[in-house]
C-alpha cells in the first residue's frame, strides 16, 4: 500500500521518473483536440528557449525527492520511521517523529523474543526504554556516500554523510546528495539550529539520520539536528536545556512564516557563549497580535514567551506570547497544586463524573462523588458551559490528568490543607473525606494530593453514629511518619458537642505557673461549612510563650446570650491582639482560649480559691465555668475556667426551672455554680446552677451594694467592654457605643430611618427613636447604641435635628443640674443589656436585663420596653459618653431573685451538700427566673404542675374556687373546681382541697379551653382557663365550644354548683359558684333543714321560679 492515493506518484523500483509538467512542455506545436470540428487545433509555440540538459536534469532530480511534512495521514502500512520515546506506560510506550507525528508502540509489537519475556515477566518497557531513546532499531548502520547506494537500502535510523547542493534553491530546507544518484531533502525545521538563519552557510558534507522511508517509494525524510543524529544518547533528548513546561523566556525571532503564522525564536545564549541547540515556535493559537505577524515578530525583536509544550524530534519549545496565558497559574497538568482554588468549565456531562476544561491546554475530571456534599443528578445540577468552582483534589501523573473536587466543603474550608506527609501538619486541625471504613470500625480519610491518614475505632465511636463513604470529617492530625506515608487523627472536641459523647479535657501544660489571664496574637482564622454546618476558629498564640498555641471558637469569644459577632472573620485579624484571654483545657492535644471579660474578671478577684486539680475541689465550693456540651434529655457538663480540664455534671434537676430550664442554658454560655458533690473514687463532682446558691460571698471589680448586685454589674460591665473593643479594634474605627454623631437620612422603609454617618457607615433609627417631621436627606445628630460586627451596621437614637436653634442658655444650665433620678427614656431591649438614654441626651445608660450569669431572660419578658420612661438609680461611668448602673428598683429585684443563700455542708460520706430556699415567700416562677417560654395554644393538652391555690387581686374575678396550675414555658392556669375529673366530684365533699392535697407540686395533664386575662399584683396576666373533665380531654373535636364553660340555663335545670368560702353571716342567703363565669345564691327559704351546708360544701339544686333569681356575675 502506498502513501499517496495515486500510484502515479511513487514509482516503482526506485527510478527517479519525473512527471510531465507543463512548465516543461516542448516548444514544437501542440496538437489540442477541437471539441466543436472534430479537428486538431494548431497553436503557435511560444518564444521560449529550451532549457540547459543539466538544467532540465536537476528539476527531474529534485522532482523526485520528497519534500513534503510529514503528518498522521502518511504513516500508513510499510512506513518505516524512527522517533523518540518521549513516554513509558506499562502496555506501551509513545514516540514522537519527524514534524511532532507521536506513534504508539504496543509492548507486544517489540519483537517476538521481547513479547516471550514480557509474558515471563522477566522484562519491562520501563527497564527496556529510556526518555529521550531512539527505536525502533538497536544497531546504528553508518553508510558512507558510496557508488552503489540504492534507496531501498536506507532503513529509519540509518545515519549518512551527505553532501549538499553549493546553492540552495529554496528557502524551505537543503537538497543533498546521498550517492550513487539517491538525492534527498533536509527542511530548516531538521537543521542543525546555526544553519537555519542562513541556509547558505551549509558545508560540502552534512550527517544525516533516515527518519522516515518506505520501499519502492520516494518517502525520506532525513534530519541533521546534532541530538537527533546522536540516536545511541538519548540523555540528548530527554532535557531541554532544563526548561520546564510554564517557564518564562525572552526570545529572539529568527524566522516568520506569514502564511501559516508561524514564528521561530533563537533561546538565550548559554553562559559559555555557545548556541543552544534547542529553538522555540509559536503557532498561531499561542501569537500575541497573529494578525500583526509581520510588523509584530520584526526578525530580531525579543519577546517574552511561556513554554507550554515539547517538541522532542525537532529538539524545539511550544511557546505563546499571549498575554493571558503568561498571567494564567495553569499551562499543564504539572502546574496543578492539590488544594489549589480554581474555576473550570464544565465540557461534558456522563455518570461517572464531568468533564472539565481548566485552561486551554489542561482538562480535568470531577468525579461524581466529588461533585456535591450531597447525592445530586449531575446534568441537573450542572450545565455545559458553566464555570464551576473546586480545588485540585489530585494529580494522575502517569495519565497526566487533574481530578478535582467540588464539595461545598472542601472548596470553602478556609483552614489548613493537607497535601503531602510532612511534620510541619502535626497538631492542626483539618478537615478529610472517608475513603474507607474498617472492618475494626475506624476509618482511613482521604486529604488532598492522595494524603491519607487513619481514624482509629476508638475515636470514631466518639460520633455516635456510623462512618459513611464519602462523609466529611474535621480531625486534627496527631503525628505523621514520613518515612512510612502514615498520619494518625483525633476528632475535633467542638465537632462532637451534640454526639452524646462526653469529651474530657486535659489540664493545659503552660498553666503550671499559676497564671491563667494572658494576651494572645492571632495566627490565622480559618472558617469552613462541613454538612451545612458553618465552623469558625481563631488559632493564636501568647504574646509571653509563642511557642504555646491553641484555638478560639465562636461560643467561647463573648459573654452574651446574643453574640453582637455574626462571624469572627473580619473581627480577629492576622497580627491582631487579643486580651484578656483565659486558659481553658486541652482536647485533642491543642490548647483552648476562652475571651470572656467575665471570666478573666473572675480568674483574677478569685485566683486563689480556683480549683487547679480534682483535689482542690471541695462540696459548696464557689466556681466559675462555661457550658462545654449537652448530653440529649440526660444532663450537660461545665468546664471550670483556668484549664484544669475539670469536667462537672449538672443535673436537670439542680438548675431553676428542670428541664425546661436547662434547654434554655446554651452551649458556651458562662455560669456560676457551686459544687454540690464530689465522687473521689470515680473522680466525678456534680455542680448546682440554681440561682440561689451561686452568689459569691466576695464582691468582683464592679463594686456594688451587695455581693449579688457586684455580680450582676460585672457581667453588664464584660458585655459592654467587649463592645466597645470590638469597635475600636474595627479596621473602620467605628465611634463607640454613646458617641454623638452627624447622620444623613438616606433612605425611610416603614418608618424605619436608614442613615449613613462617618462617611460610609450604616445604621438605622427605629420608629420609637426619633421624632419630628424627619425628611429624606435631613442631618439628625444622633448617637450610638449598639452594633453587629463584622457588617458595622449601627443602630441610632436620634437626640435632635441638626442645625436647629440653640437652646436658650437658662434651659442648658437647668439640663446640667438635673439629678441622676431624672426620668430616662428605654431606646434598646436586649436579652443581655437595657439601653437607656436620661434626659439630659448626653450619655447612654447600660443597665443589666439579667442579674446572674445563669439566668436567661427573653425580650418579651423584660421588665421594661422600648419607650418606657424609667428612674435611673447608682451609676458608673466607663467613659464620658457611657456609663452602666441600674434602675431605681433593681437592687429590690436582686434580692428577691437572689436571697443569701442557707445552706449546710456534709462533709460524711454518702451525704450531700443541699441547699434551702429563703423562708422570705414562695418559690419563683420562671418567668421571674428569665427562664425562655414556650408558647402555648388554645384546645392544647400539656402537663402542668399544681401550685396551689388560686389568688388574684383582681376584683372582678369570681372564679375563687379554683386551682393554679404551672405550664410549660412559665405560663399560668387555671383549674376550676368544676372541670375536676368526675371521680374527685362523686367521692369527695370537698373537692378543690382534696385535689390540691393529692397532687400539690406533681404533675396532671389539662387542657386548655380558654384565655382570660387576670390581674395579679400589680400588672394584668395572661391564664388559662383548664379542665380536666375526662369528657372535654376525649373531645376530637378542635371547637371551643365543645368544651367551654356552661353558659345557657333554663328553669328546671340541674346544675353542680360550690359553695364560696366568704358567706356573709348577716345575709341568710348561700353564695355558690358554677363556673368561672357564672355565680348565684340560693336563698334561704329554698333551702330544707336536711341541706344544711357548711363552707365549701357541693350543693345540688333546682332553678328556681324567675321571681327568685338568680345573680350573673360579670363575664371576663
Amino acid at each position: 500500500m502506498g502513501v499517496l492515493d495515486k500510484e502515479i506518484d511513487f514509482p516503482r523500483g526506485g527510478a527517479a521518473v519525473a512527471p510531465s509538467s507543463q512548465s516543461h512542455k516542448s516548444g514544437e506545436s501542440h496538437k489540442e483536440e477541437n471539441q466543436l470540428f472534430g479537428v486538431a487545433k494548431k497553436r503557435k509555440a511560444k518564444a521560449k528557449a529550451d532549457a540547459p540538459p543539466s538544467k532540465k536534469k536537476a528539476i527531474e532530480e529534485k522532482a523526485a525527492v520528497w519534500s513534503k511534512p510529514i503528518s498522521l495521514e502518511l504513516l500508513t502500512d510499510g512506513v518505516m520511521g524512527l522517533g523518540v520515546v518521549t513516554e513509558i506506560h506499562e502496555d506501551y510506550v509513545l514516540l514522537e517523529t519527524a514534524d511532532s507525528c507521536r506513534v504508539k508502540l504496543p509492548a507486544t509489537q517489540v519483537s517476538k523474543k521481547f513479547t516471550d519475556l514480557l509474558k515471563q515477566e522477566k522484562v519491562s518497557l520501563e527497564s527496556s526504554f529510556v526518555i529521550g531513546q531512539m527505536v525502533p532499531f538497536r544497531d546504528n548502520l553508518s553508510l558512507e556516500a558510496s557508488e552503489s547506494l540504492q534507496l531501498n537500502h536506507l532503513m529509519p535510523g540509518t545515519i549518512v554523510e551527505c553532501e549538499p547542493d553549493p546553492e540552495p534553491s529554496v528557502t524551505a530546507g537543503i537538497y543533498v546528495t546521498l550517492g550513487n544518484g539517491v538525492r534527498g531533502f533536509v527542511a530548516k525545521s531538521h537543521l542543525p539550529p546555526r544553519l537555519r538563519a542562513d541556509i547558505t552557510r551549509v558545508g560540502r558534507a552534512l550527517r544525516c539520520v533516515v527518519m522516515f522511508c518506505q520501499q519502492n517509494t520516494p518517502l525520506l525524510v532525513l534530519s541533521a539536528h546534532p541530538d537527533i543524529v546522536a540516536i545511541s544518547k538519548a540523555e540528548k533528548r530527554s532535557t531541554f536545556l532544563g526548561y520546564s513546561v510554564g517557564d518564562r523566556i525572552k526570545c529572539t525571532v529568527i524566522d516568520v512564516v506569514p502564511q501559516t503564522f508561524l514564528v521561530c525564536f533563537s533561546l538565550p545564549v548559554a553562559d559559555d557563549g555557545k548556541v543552544p541547540l534547542v529553538t522555540a515556535i509559536a503557532y498561531k493559537q499561542y501569537l500575541n497580535k497573529p494578525e500583526e505577524i509581520e510588523s509584530f515578530y520584526s526578525i530580531g525583536s525579543e519577546h517574552l514567551c511561556r513554554v507550554m509544550n515539547f517538541r522532542y524530534a525537532d529538539r524545539c519549545l511550544i511557546v505563546s506570547t499571549r498575554k493571558d496565558m503568561l498571567n494564567q497559574k495553569i499551562v499543564s497538568y504539572k502546574d496543578a497544586v492539590p488544594g489549589e482554588f480554581l474555576e473550570a468549565k464544565v465540557t461534558d456531562i456522563h455518570p461517572r463524573g464531568l468533564q472539565v476544561s481548566i485552561c486551554e491546554t489542561v482538562k480535568g475530571f470531577i468525579p461524581a462523588e466529588q461533585a456535591s456534599d450531597k447525592a445530586v443528578a449531575l446534568d441537573k445540577a450542572f450545565s455545559v458551559g458553566s464555570t464551576i468552582k473546586c480545588r485540585v483534589w489530585f494529580v494522575n501523573e502517569e495519565k497526566k490528568q487533574v481530578w478535582l473536587t467540588a464539595r461545598h466543603s472542601l472548596v470553602n474550608y478556609k483552614g489548613t490543607l493537607i497535601m503531602s506527609y510532612d511534620s510541619k501538619y502535626e497538631g492542626i486541625v483539618t478537615i478529610g473525606v472517608v475513603a474507607k471504613v474498617l472492618q475494626t470500625g475506624g476509618a482511613l480519610l482521604q486529604f488532598f494530593g492522595t494524603v491519607r491518614g487513619l481514624l482509629a475505632a476508638n475515636e470514631a465511636k466518639k460520633l455516635g453514629t456510623d462512618l459513611k463513604m464519602g462523609q466529611v470529617l474535621e480531625v486534627q492530625v496527631t503525628s505523621v511518619d514520613v518515612a512510612d506515608r502514615k498520619m494518625n487523627l483525633t476528632l475535633v472536641g467542638e465537632s462532637l458537642a451534640s454526639t452524646g459523647h462526653v469529651l474530657h479535657p486535659k489540664e493545659a501544660e503552660f498553666c503550671s505557673n499559676g497564671e491563667r489571664v494572658f494576651t494572645a496574637i492571632v495566627d490565622e482564622v480559618s472558617d469552613s461549612s462541613i454538612a451545612g454546618h458553618r465552623s469558625e476558629r481563631v488559632v493564636l498564640h501568647l504574646e509571653s510563650e509563642p511557642s504555646v498555641k491553641g484555638s478560639l471558637v465562636p461560643n467561647l469569644v463573648s459573654d452574651c446570650l446574643d453574640s453582637p459577632l455574626e462571624s469572627i472573620k473580619e473581627v480577629f485579624r492576622k497580627g491582631s491582639k487579643v486580651h484578656p484571654v483565659a486558659a481553658l483545657g486541652s482536647l485533642s492535644g491543642m490548647n483552648r482560649f476562652t475571651s470572656k471579660r467575665l471570666v478573666s474578671a473572675w480568674l483574677e478577684t478569685f485566683h486563689k480559691s480556683v480549683p487547679k486539680s480534682f483535689d482542690d475541689l471541695k462540696q459548696g465550693q464557689i466556681i466559675c465555668g462555661v457550658i462545654s456540651q449537652r448530653v440529649p434529655d440526660d444532663c450537660f457538663y461545665v468546664e471550670l475556667v483556668g484549664g484544669s480540664g475539670l469536667l462537672g455534671k449538672v443535673a436537670f434537676a439542680d438548675v431553676d426551672g428542670g428541664k425546661e430550664g436547662a434547654s434554655s442554658l446554651q452551649v458556651g454560655q458562662t455560669v456560676v455554680g457551686r459544687i454540690r458533690s464530689v465522687h473521689v473514687e470515680k473522680k466525678t463532682f456534680r455542680i448546682s446552677l440554681k440561682l440561689t446558691d451561686c452568689v459569691p460571698s466576695e464582691h468582683l471589680p464592679s463594686k456594688a451594694c451587695t455581693p449579688s448586685a457586684s455580680l450582676a454589674l460585672q457581667l453588664l460591665r464584660s458585655s459592654v467592654e467587649e463592645m466597645c473593643a470590638f469597635a475600636q479594634s474595627s479596621k473602620a474605627k467605628l465611634p463607640v457605643p454613646g458617641t454623638c454623631v452627624v447622620a444623613t437620612v438616606s433612605q425611610i422603609v416603614d418608618d424605619l430611618l436608614l442613615v449613613t454617618f462617618d462617611g460610609k457607615l450604616r445604621g438605622c433609627v427605629r420608629k420609637s427613636n426619633y421624632t419630628g417631621n424627619v425628611k429624606l436627606g435631613d442631618k439628625i445628630k444622633c448617637l450610638v447604641i449598639d452594633y453587629v460586627f463584622p457588617r458595622n451596621d449601627a443602630e441610632l437614637v436620634m437626640i435632635e435635628k441638626d442645625g436647629t436653634p440653640a437652646l436658650k442658655e437658662k434651659k442648658k444650665k437647668k439640663d446640667k443640674q438635673e439629678d441622676a433620678t431624672a426620668p430616662c427614656r428605654v431606646v434598646l431591649v436586649k436579652r443581655d443589656y437595657i439601653v437607656v438614654l436620661p434626659s439630659n441626651k448626653n450619655h447612654l445608660l447600660f443597665v443589666p436585663s439579667r442579674f446572674h450569669p445563669n439566668q436567661v431572660t427573653e425580650v418579651k419578658n423584660a421588665r421594661v420596653s422600648v419607650g418606657d420612661t424609667v428612674e435611673i438609680a447608682d451609676t458608673i461611668a466607663l467613659s464620658d459618653c457611657l456609663h452602666i448602673g441600674f434602675l431605681r428598683g433593681d437592687v429590690d429585684i436582686i434580692s428577691k431573685l437572689l436571697p443569701a443563700s442557707k445552706y449546710t455542708s456534709q462533709t460524711f460520706p454518702g451525704k450531700k451538700w443541699e441547699s434551702h430556699e429563703s423562708e422570705d415567700g414562695p418559690g419563683k416562677t420562671k418567668t421571674e427566673l428569665g427562664i425562655r417560654a414556650k408558647s402555648i395554644k388554645n384546645l392544647g393538652v400539656y402537663t402542668g404542675t399544681v401550685v396551689g391555690p388560686w389568688t388574684s387581686d383582681d376584683r372582678h374575678d369570681h372564679g375563687k374556687l379554683a386551682a393554679q396550675i404551672e405550664l410549660p414555658g412559665g405560663h399560668i392556669g387555671r383549674l376550676h373546681a368544676s372541670e375536676l375529673p368526675s371521680r374527685i366530684l362523686v367521692e369527695h365533699a370537698s373537692p378543690i382541697d382534696e385535689f390540691i392535697k393529692r397532687n400539690a407540686r406533681k404533675n396532671v395533664v389539662v387542657k386548655i379551653i380558654n384565655f382570660v386575662s387576670i390581674k395579679k399584683g400589680d400588672r394584668k396576666v395572661r391564664v388559662a382557663e383548664l379542665t380536666m373533665a375526662e369528657s372535654k380531654i376525649a373531645e376530637a373535636r378542635k371547637k371551643a365550644s365543645a368544651v367551654a364553660f356552661q353558659t345557657t340555663f333554663s328553669p328546671g335545670d340541674v346544675v353542680r354548683c360550690f359553695v364560696l368560702p366568704d358567706q356573709d353571716e348577716t345575709n341568710k342567703n348561700i353564695l355558690v359558684e358554677v363556673n368561672p363565669l357564672w355565680s348565684g345564691k340560693i336563698a334561704h327559704e329554698a333551702v330544707s333543714d336536711d341541706l344544711k351546708v357548711s363552707i365549701t360544701t357541693i350543693l345540688s339544686w333546682f332553678f328556681l321560679p324567675v321571681d327568685n333569681r338568680v345573680f350573673m356575675n360579670t363575664i371576663l
